[in-house]
């Protein structure tokens, strides 16, 4: 009875993305209803989290943006089982009212433009995808003295909903959120890039957090969630 009643009391803690938190949040008052099980999200840069996994920070799951960070928590022995692809994001321009145009290199040369937000790209994925296209795009230069980084895309969406920046490079799951506010959101396509990999690892644990953690990464891969995911953009590996 005491076994039952600890089990029935277990929550977990779960390492995400920040791109990830807004339909993880959703996910999780799903997961929340059906079972008697807590899930806290910890949003961060995936190369952070990552720092804190490897020091020893008590996470049951962790979701990256990036699988050369899964690699490193592999490497380093924490991981239970391998890891498992849930989605695929995108980045998106995000450029405030008032200022004209659809080409976003032709927007982020335009005067009017003044700061532009950019997730730490030595952090985080989405960053550097952003960076790697400015470089290619010949603008890195240009708008050096513009970028105002952000430790994560978490970040970067407090300077875009303050309005702090005049363009923001951040995730697909802002664009297709209630949160997104006022301003206009451009893909960024490119031939050479590749959607981003949003990655899962179950950590090595102890005790009943390795079942609460199992069960939430089978319903991470079920249908309900695999529909929110699409609601906020992502792409979706095929169903094996």
């Amino acid at each position: 009875m005491l076994l039952c009643c600890s089990m029935m009391a277990q929550s977990i803690k779960v390492a995400v993305a920040s791109n990830l938190l807004l339909p993880m949040q959703a996910i999780e008052k799903k997961f929340e209803s059906k079972y008697p099980y807590e899930v806290e999200l910890i949003p961060g840069a995936s190369g952070t989290l990552t720092s804190q996994i490897i020091n020893g920070a008590p996470y049951e799951i962790f979701v990256s943006a990036d699988d050369k960070y899964i690699d490193e928590v592999i490497d380093k022995d924490k991981a239970h089982g391998g890891p498992q692809i849930i989605c695929f994001g995108t980045v998106y321009l995000w450029v405030k009212s008032g200022i004209a145009g659809d080409d976003p290199a032709a927007i982020l040369k335009q005067e009017k433009v003044k700061s532009i937000g950019l997730a730490h790209p030595d952090l985080a994925p989405y960053g550097k995808l952003s960076r790697d296209w400015l470089e290619v795009k010949q603008l890195g230069v240009l708008v050096h003295d513009k970028i105002v980084y952000g430790t994560s895309i978490g970040q970067v969406n407090q300077y875009i909903a303050a309005g702090s920046v005049d363009a923001a490079f951040t995730s697909n799951s802002l664009k297709f959120s209630q949160k997104k506010g006022e301003g206009k959101f451009i893909k960024i396509e490119e031939i050479w890039m590749d959607p981003i990999p949003q990655t899962m690892l179950i950590l090595k644990t102890d005790g009943p957090g390795l079942f609460v953690a199992t069960l939430f990464k089978d319903f991470l891969l079920g249908k309900e969630s695999r529909r929110i995911f699409q609601d906020f953009g992502y792409e979706l590996p095929v169903a094996e």
